[in-house]
């Protein structure tokens, strides 16, 4: 570290600039990146506490409600002033994070150059927890802005105790305090924060035990007691963490998940946090749960590794107390989430190393500096080696980051890095479902089913293909099975309801919605299928009741706002119509049947230019739809445009080849062009169609009398 203060804050300065340039260069893609579709519905589309954004429903669901099974005020609140600066564009989303990744990387060089009086070492230790492959996860996945948010909190925490360490003042402790508390509402895997102040006792501060500094030693006895308000935290948040997670059901009871499988999941996850770190091959989004027992290959390898490394960390705590310290802030932070206190369904995830590796991260640069002594020729190659890595991490990390883009990238990279991977099977056929291709989905979903057949949402999904491509009855049987594995499973309920209202018994189908309602008042889509199911029983009011509920929970749902504009256009309420196809719209811009819808109701209200306008939009975004087609063509036959509109009646007629009025209304403008026998034939195939089509009948009378 320079010895002119000037010039050592200039060099920080320089140094936090270059490293916050090069996470931005890592990640600027992901500005271009959508939502991913594991969680983010769940964490952002469809949580009313972001939606909603920074209104005062909004703020309340952030800091009183707990949702997707956590309370974050703090995260969900970063969210919903996203939610305010970009609306539902998941770009801005995806910046955030990466400003925030950047800010945890600045700080962690600024809290260890306090701490250790370093400058190098610090920069190394901060650059390869910033640019590490395993970082992708935590930046690129929106629903772990909690990894980021924090993660600035618990950087800022330690700079804060650098501070209180210096001055001893009240005031710096209570910014520790504050800043522990804000991380503990980010996400509460922060809850080691206590235990790692009394690491950094040890060392770099010097605070007890041997290595304390004689002028400023104290009994260990009383570096704790100062630590205790923030036990105090530690113990809230805990209670408030299992309270939450044992009402959302993510905790696995010890019947379930016994003390020895637990402490070999916890090996592996330590086994697994080592090598990726080490060589960080192979990322996955999820990994599938291990099937080790604590006398399996890889769970003793880990452990006898765990060992080593601990008695040789002890051995040499006089002479390289940061191996010691580094060491053990990896394996206490990593241990609230190594599954000692099974929660999901994961055992290991690469976003669980986010602080844990900034131990690793200590132990590699100063274990480096160490060993490059004085030497000028050694720094050299020191200097050299860590360059080498640092711009080896930061490729792989552009280069894993790239499957981020989109979920089906993902999913399939998942699958090709694991083996009998039932989640992300399941991720990989819920994802295709999205996307109407329900034959390559259904083989996903068997697989899932398959390699884990408990798993009550595989089959939900399963069924819910099997719904898409007449196959009724085998869908029913999944539905009947997800229920029998999860009683009152809302989705299971809710799917099953769909599948009675698409056979057309709607007593049945109503009364499976409305259950699924009373264990799910908060669910969106079922609110929504529901209305759609009393519109066809002519109850439009109770419809709209039932779309605007769904819209209260979730203003975002486009389908919701397209439903509800067409029960509102058929009750005459034409102003908020065209206010709900618009919003269905804004927040899908490709929703053809949004814009179809608008461009119709245009027309009938006499608004004939911007209806146009809305037609074209409708084909545009999905040549084909034949409605889009369709409701144009006629539009451009009523209004004269006779050489426009016929290809896109040809258009209509050949995807909806039974369909009469498509037969005529082609028929229609090629006798309007004054091609009388083609006219004909089109007549003629409308009447075979429907032998009363007073249409078709009138124009081929027309068409022959002009021959």
């Amino acid at each position: 570290m320079p010895r002119n203060p000037q010039i050592r804050a200039q060099s920080m300065i320089l140094a936090s600039l270059a490293l916050a340039a090069l996470v931005a260069a890592i990640y600027f893609p992901v500005h271009g990146y959508g939502f991913t579709e594991y969680d983010d519905p769940d964490t952002v589309l469809e949580n009313p506490a972001v939606v909603h954004g920074l209104s005062a429903q909004g703020v309340r669901e952030a800091v009183f409600g707990t949702h997707v099974g956590f309370w974050l005020p703090a995260t969900f609140l970063s969210l919903a002033l996203d939610r305010e600066l970009f609306g539902m564009d998941p770009g801005g989303f995806h910046l955030t994070n990466v400003a925030l990744h950047a800010a945890c990387g600045v700080a962690f060089f600024w809290a260890l150059v306090r701490l250790t009086g370093t400058f190098w070492p610090a920069l190394a230790a901060a650059l390869l927890f910033a640019v590490h492959p395993l970082r992708v996860e935590s930046v690129a996945w929106i629903t772990e802005r909690k990894d980021v948010l924090s993660g600035l909190f618990w950087f800022l925490a330690l700079l804060a105790y650098t501070r209180f360490v210096r001055t001893r003042k009240a005031l710096d402790y209570l910014a520790v305090a504050a800043c522990f508390a804000l991380g503990l509402m980010a996400k509460p895997m922060v809850i080691t924060l206590p235990f790692v102040l009394l690491i950094l006792d040890f060392w770099p501060l010097r605070r007890f035990g041997s290595h304390a500094d004689p002028a400023g030693q104290e009994r260990p006895g009383r570096l704790v007691l100062e630590k205790v308000p923030l036990f105090f935290l530690c113990a809230g948040a805990a209670w408030i963490t299992l309270k939450a997670q044992a009402q959302s059901g993510a905790l696995t009871s010890v019947s379930v998940l016994g003390i020895s499988d637990r402490l070999s999941t916890a090996l592996y996850a330590y086994g697994m946090s080592l090598s990726k770190f080490a060589w960080p091959a192979n990322l996955a989004l999820v990994y599938p749960y291990p099937e080790y027992s604590l006398a399996s290959a890889p769970v003793l390898l880990s452990a006898l590794v765990l060992i080593l490394v601990t008695a040789a960390a002890i051995l040499a705590r006089k002479k390289a107390p940061y191996i010691l310290a580094g060491w053990l802030i990896f394996l206490g932070t990593l241990f609230p989430v190594s599954g000692v206190a099974q929660s999901g369904v994961q055992a290991y995830a690469d976003r669980f190393t986010y602080l844990p590796h900034t131990g690793l991260a200590i132990m590699t640069a100063f274990g480096g500096a160490a060993m490059a002594g004085r030497r000028a020729g050694r720094r050299l190659l020191a200097a050299g080696v860590l360059l080498l890595c640092v711009a080896g991490l930061a490729s792989a990390s552009a280069v894993y980051l790239r499957y981020w883009k989109d979920s089906l990238i993902l999913f399939a990279r998942t699958l090709a890095v694991t083996r009998d991977n039932w989640l992300a099977e399941n991720l990989m056929g819920a994802a295709l479902i999205e996307r109407e291709r329900y034959g390559e989905a259904e083989g996903h979903l068997r697989r899932s089913v398959a390699i884990h057949p408990g798993f009550a949402h595989s089959r939900v999904n399963l069924a819910n293909a099997l719904a898409q491509t007449a196959k009724e009855e085998e869908a029913f049987e999944e539905y009947e099975r997800a229920l029998a594995l999860s009683p009152g499973l809302a989705d299971a309920e809710t799917g099953l309801a769909n599948l009675h209202a698409q056979k057309g018994n709607l007593a049945e189908a109503e009364r499976l919605y409305r259950k699924a309602l009373e264990s799910r008042p908060d669910l969106a889509a079922a609110h929504n299928n529901l209305a759609t199911l009393l519109v066809r029983t002519g109850d439009l009011e109770g419809a709209v009741r039932h779309y605007q509920a769904a819209l209260d929970l979730n203003p975002f749902l486009a389908s919701a706002h397209y439903n509800l504009g067409l029960v509102c256009k058929r009750m005459a309420r034409y102003q908020e119509a065209f206010f709900h196809f618009l919003r269905a719209v804004e927040i899908r811009p490709g929703h053809a049947q949004a814009l179809n819808a608008a461009g119709t109701l245009l027309a009938e209200t006499g608004k004939t230019g911007p209806a146009l306008e809305y037609l074209r939009k409708s084909v545009a975004a999905d040549p084909e739809s034949f409605d889009a087609r369709f409701n144009l063509g006629i539009f451009l036959l009523r209004e004269g445009g006779f050489e426009e509109a016929l290809p896109h009646l040809e258009k209509a007629a050949s995807l909806g080849p039974a369909n009469p009025d498509a037969w005529s209304a082609w028929g229609s403008v090629l006798l309007s062009l004054g091609r009388n026998q083609e006219a004909a034939e089109r007549f003629r195939e409308a009447l075979r169609l429907s032998p009363g089509h007073e249409k078709a009948r009138a124009g081929l009378a027309q068409a022959l009398e002009g021959s």
